[in-house]
């Protein structure tokens, strides 16, 4: 058993459907990539016979509102580092909420996950915020993709109109009756970063957020948008101090799509090659030399595969910050090489983030 650190790590997301096999390990690949703990995920495009599909190797609780396969849909993922108990589970018929009450680490908490309609909907806003059970009791921790921006003139590359719509004043006052902060704005009171990009009106918005109790204000570690990759909306990550958990180690199986790469076939031929030509000698039996070379071919592949590991999350995490930079110069000042060069990133990190889908179908398989 390894000890983890005393925070866990919330990410909420926008991914734009979840039916795809190979977009779905895409997502999961890179909300593993940040070490995720309890994720909320809007527009899941998921039936509820198809729920079962948001499990994969890290998740141990799924929650799921869902509203049919080509629209909207709402779930929260408890991954197994995370010691969670559900309580009470209030599921939106539309798709559009989730509000699961319970305990994590020993605290109540109080998770809401919102997908907003795509217009100023006030009324959706306030029977949602009617419906949330146990203010008193509970700390909040409401996310999602609220479809509305607090502050236009910040919240917008483009503010064109900067008249608060209806559903914002209500969030805000909701916010303010109940204590709850914007733990990114009150972090960055006069930055402007974007976590939606609408292709059709060249333009960027902050409209995905995380509100949260004020008394956990203070345990935040840290809040930020990541790059708008594989969805148009970015994933926010939000890290809040709570209490400790576990992780169970896994047993180590043998990847085999490795054989598929000249590369890793080379690696090992030299490897026996250097192994037998240091170890086979006629005091060796050949059981015993067999044995060990297994031993020492295991290590070798871990050590590997540690090293590919690496640098492709290497590669990945650059090209994301790559991404969220052209993102951020071609809201200040959009221009077709600027345009160009998102696209061929974000080419590129399609192409790594599929291959890598193959890798952890396969790693799937073996572990089941």
């Amino acid at each position: 058993m390894e000890t983890l650190g005393t925070h866990l790590r919330f990410i909420s997301w926008n991914v734009r459907g979840m039916g795809n096999p190979v977009k779905r390990s895409r997502v999961f690949a890179h909300l593993k990539r940040q070490t995720s703990d309890v994720v909320f995920l809007q527009e899941t495009h998921l039936r509820t016979k198809d729920q079962h599909r948001l499990y994969c190797p890290w998740v141990s609780q799924v929650f799921h509102s869902n509203f049919n396969s080509k629209s909207r849909g709402v779930a929260i993922l408890i991954s197994k580092r995370c010691q969670f108990s559900a309580t009470n589970i209030i599921a939106d018929r539309d798709g559009r909420y989730l509000i699961v009450a319970g305990t994590v680490m020993q605290t109540k908490v109080l998770l809401v996950n919102v997908y907003a309609p795509n217009f100023d909907d006030v009324e959706f806003v306030n029977k949602l915020l009617s419906n949330i059970p146990c203010l008193s009791t509970h700390l909040l921790i409401l996310g999602g993709d609220l479809n509305c921006v607090f502050n236009p003139t910040l919240d917008r590359s483009n503010p064109l109109n900067l008249t608060q719509s209806a559903m914002s004043r209500s969030f805000i006052d909701f916010m303010e009756q109940n204590g709850l902060v914007d733990p990114w704005r009150s972090r960055n009171p006069s930055t402007k970063k974007f976590s939606f990009f609408s292709p059709v009106h060249h333009s960027f918005s902050r409209i995905d957020y995380f509100l949260i109790d004020s008394a956990l204000n203070s345990c935040v570690n840290s809040i930020d948008y990541l790059g708008i990759v594989i969805s148009d909306h970015s994933p926010l990550l939000l890290d809040i101090q709570i209490s400790t958990a576990k992780r169970n180690t896994s047993l180590w199986r043998f990847n085999s799509l490795l054989l598929a790469e000249r590369e890793f076939c080379n690696f090992i031929s030299n490897t026996v090659n250097d192994f037998l030509a240091f170890n086979q000698t006629e005091s060796v039996s050949y059981s015993l030399l067999w044995e060990t070379l297994k031993c020492y071919l295991r290590g070798q592949i871990i050590s590997y595969s540690a090293f590919t590991n690496k640098n492709n999350n290497a590669r990945i995490n650059k090209l994301t910050s790559v991404i969220r930079n052209l993102d951020h110069l071609y809201a200040l000042n959009p221009s077709p090489e600027l345009l160009k060069q998102r696209i061929d990133s974000q080419a590129e990190f399609d192409r790594i983030t599929t291959k890598e889908f193959s890798f952890i179908t396969s790693s799937t398989v073996l572990r089941n």
